[in-house]
């Protein structure tokens, strides 16, 4: 069941294959083809007919409301030439991303987001105007991410409930909504290839397109000195299943009534969970971390060693495997099988890697490292990506999709470990045992 959880939204990225989850997702990166679905519509049915952010509306209204999802950045060479590249927003949780791609020939050093929320797209009387916040992005792969929480936005406590979250995201139901002001900026380094210099530049958004041609190529720049331009949220009712009711039926009479309410769920934390991928034939696919020299590694535990072919492979390619938690020695007969994981790649390299957990677990912490062997560090605190602390009450599911495929020396090859924390739900009063971490 996990497996085609995680297949059918991988699919919805043009991967084949990764997210989804109730408000649970951390999805950070340029997806690669529209997908109409949102993660938080996708798998909590309460939010069925509800108006949700579109991450495929978002308007320009200084471009007589032209969508774009990815505005451009530019900078200047010292030649005087322009270079450009792009900041793709998505939506992801409750939360707006900012995935700020690298410049071709250029190393992103920085990259700086800065917001103000304007008001309502529908009512003068909530306008405001900058100056604005700034968020620092952080690097991931040769760009940087930027995340906004939907709850910063409207300043309002992280513990309102999403219901009200979304009615404030909306105001004006299945429509245009709120307003954002915002602006890009950083710095990348290059090298000047006749001496060697290291050459400095900075990057920032480009001024509001004013004429494009049949492609939608920008053919002529607004002359404003403003350094910001205006992004408008569109919001369209979640598609989501209604969540399910018992119908009761008398001689004369037919009611519908809500299930009765489950009984309450202790969260107790469970154990480390590995992401194991099952052999082909007589071929191993996971390696054992104590096979490693780095800090961390003599535990039980494995790595892969995919292939970007392998990863990539079209509709059906990509590795998969089951979560187990408890493998001590590395015995997967001892373990407790708690989920699934998958990995797929892009034909740009992009990688996207996502946990499905089973019914009665969720997860506390989402971890994943992807770099070159050796392995010099085994530790989850040294991961390439790492969740931190996840406390929704069913976190279930998860993503990450903005890793880069590691480009390894000559004898070296990739290595992958997808690791979790996971809980485990329970109406007992007490929690059950830990399974070896």
């Amino acid at each position: 069941m996990q497996f085609r959880i995680l297949a059918r939204l991988f699919g919805g990225l043009g991967l084949a294959g990764v997210p989804l989850g109730t408000t649970a997702v951390r999805t950070a990166v340029e997806l690669l083809s529209k997908r109409s679905y949102y993660d938080i519509c996708t798998e909590d049915c309460s939010l069925a007919g509800v108006p949700l952010p579109d991450k495929d509306n978002f308007q320009l209204p200084l471009e007589n409301n032209y969508v774009q999802r990815c505005p451009a950045i530019a900078l200047t060479t010292p030649s005087g030439s322009i270079v450009t590249s792009r900041v793709c927003l998505d939506f992801i949780g409750p939360n707006l991303y900012f995935n700020v791609s690298s410049f071709p020939g250029y190393t992103t050093k920085s990259a700086t987001v800065a917001w103000k929320l304007k008001g309502n797209s529908l009512d003068p009387r909530t306008w405001s105007n900058p100056p604005m916040a700034k968020i620092v992005c952080a690097q991931d792969g040769s760009g940087f991410v930027c995340m906004l929480p939907f709850t910063t936005i409207l300043g309002v406590p992280v513990t309102t409930p999403i219901k009200d979250v979304m009615a404030g995201m909306c105001p004006n139901d299945d429509r245009e909504a709120l307003d954002v002001f915002l602006a890009f900026s950083g710095q990348t380094e290059s090298i000047e290839s006749s001496t060697g210099t290291v050459i400095t530049s900075v990057f920032k958004s480009m001024a509001p397109c004013m004429a494009r041609d049949a492609r939608g190529q920008c053919t002529s720049y607004s002359a404003t000195t403003h350094d910001y331009f205006e992004m408008i949220l569109r919001c369209t009712k979640c598609a989501a299943v209604p969540c399910k009711t018992t119908s009761t039926s008398a001689s004369i009479s037919t009611s519908t009534s809500a299930l009765p309410p489950t009984a309450t769920h202790k969260i107790c934390s469970f154990g480390a969970a590995f992401g194991y991928e099952r052999p082909t034939g007589s071929t191993r696919k996971s390696f054992t971390l104590d096979t490693q020299p780095g800090e961390g590694c003599n535990r039980w535990g494995w790595y892969d060693t995919p292939t970007l072919a392998e990863l990539q492979g079209g509709r059906s390619g990509g590795i998969e495997g089951p979560l187990y938690v408890g493998a001590g020695g590395n015995d997967i007969t001892k373990a407790v099988t708690v989920g699934s994981w998958a990995a797929k790649a892009n034909w740009e390299g992009k990688v996207a890697i996502g946990w499905a957990l089973a019914e009665g677990y969720n997860l506390a912490e989402a971890n994943v490292y992807f770099d070159c062997l050796p392995l010099n560090q085994c530790t989850p605190g040294s991961y390439t990506r790492k969740s931190g602390t996840l406390t929704a009450k069913d976190t279930r599911y998860w993503a990450v999709t903005t890793l880069a495929y590691p480009k390894c020396p000559s004898g070296s090859q990739a290595a992958l470990i997808v690791h979790a924390f996971v809980n485990i739900k329970t109406t007992d009063s007490k929690c059950p045992a830990r399974k070896a971490s």
